[in-house]
């Protein structure tokens, strides 16, 4: 029977509140997001656009950030737990996207090697090209799952910060990354 042999993890949005650190960089107060708070499904590209003036703007205020930004962004109070159950049972590395700004990559390598220096980090705009029938990615990012899981990954969708902010902690650790793991056990059993 054949084994996974990672859950990859992204960072942006899973474990890192990139969110709030561009609502930060922006100068903007934390009620900017008080519309996703009341509905978090209506957190999409589109709507973050609006917010800062358009996409345009916002592009352009990505690709200006400095390394600060990204070393500097927050974990999400969940980030341990998820790493820790997942790492428990499962080899896992870190798969992210580093954007359109030229010191992201350098940046999220140096959040890494802050927080988690033992764990993997792949970098790539392209993280189907990771796929495989033995590996899974948790992502908050649709697309993103959508070519992973056309290319045979297993994919599983992490609820978006505005839907995990609500619960307690234990909450979250208990039942949502716990089934998550069972999740990643099932679909193992499967493999042949």
């Amino acid at each position: 029977m054949k084994k996974i042999t990672t859950v990859f993890i992204d960072l942006d949005g899973v474990l890192v509140d990139w969110v709030n650190g561009m609502r930060e960089y922006a100068g903007l107060p934390y009620s900017t997001f008080d519309c996703f708070r009341q509905d978090p499904s209506k957190l999409c590209h589109e709507a973050m656009n609006d917010l800062f003036g358009g996409k345009e703007i916002l592009d352009k205020m990505m690709r200006e950030r400095p390394p600060e930004f990204w070393y500097g962004l927050k974990k999400f109070p969940w980030a341990d737990a998820l790493i820790n159950s997942m790492k428990a049972e499962f080899p896992i590395s870190f798969l992210t996207k580093p954007g359109k700004n030229p010191h992201a990559a350098s940046g999220k390598l140096k959040w890494k090697l802050d927080f988690y220096p033992d764990i993997p980090i792949i970098q790539t705009a392209e993280k189907y090209l990771c796929a495989s029938e033995t590996k899974v990615l948790i992502d908050d990012d649709t697309y993103q799952l959508n070519k992973f899981a056309s290319a045979y990954g297993f994919i599983l969708k992490w609820p978006n910060q505005f839907e995990l902010e609500k619960l307690p902690m234990d909450y979250i650790q208990e039942v949502i990354i716990n089934e998550f793991v069972d999740r990643i056990k099932d679909y193992e059993q499967t493999l042949e």
